[in-house]
């Protein structure tokens, strides 16, 4: 294989894609070049299928549909009670002291 510098006609840059190229095979994040398979990929373990498990869970038609009856909900509740939307004053727990307001929520 043969590489070469790049250089870009319009702004002068060279590119060396040798260097460029080089810390990814190092870091395996390059899995086929040329069709030449570099890594090979992993199967994957019990973690991923708990991860699937509960995107299952919590991504399915019916909590969509929860979801989108709660994001409903609060439009039509902050619109008929506009007194419920959030100000800035409402982060602020401790009037007297902004610092330990900022600090209890850290």
């Amino acid at each position: 294989m043969k590489y070469r510098i790049y250089k870009k006609k319009n702004h002068d840059v060279e590119v060396d894609i040798i260097d460029f190229v080089e810390p990814l095979l190092e870091l395996n994040l390059i899995h086929k070049f040329n069709d030449e398979v570099l890594v090979a990929l992993k199967a994957s373990n019990n973690e991923g299928r708990i991860r699937e498990k509960v995107g299952r869970f919590f991504f399915n038609k019916l909590t969509v549909l929860i979801y989108l009856t709660f994001f409903i909900a609060s439009l039509i509740i902050f619109t008929y009670n506009p007194e419920f939307l959030p100000s800035y004053q409402d982060y602020f727990i401790f009037n007297e002291s902004v610092g330990l307001s900022c600090l209890f929520y850290f």
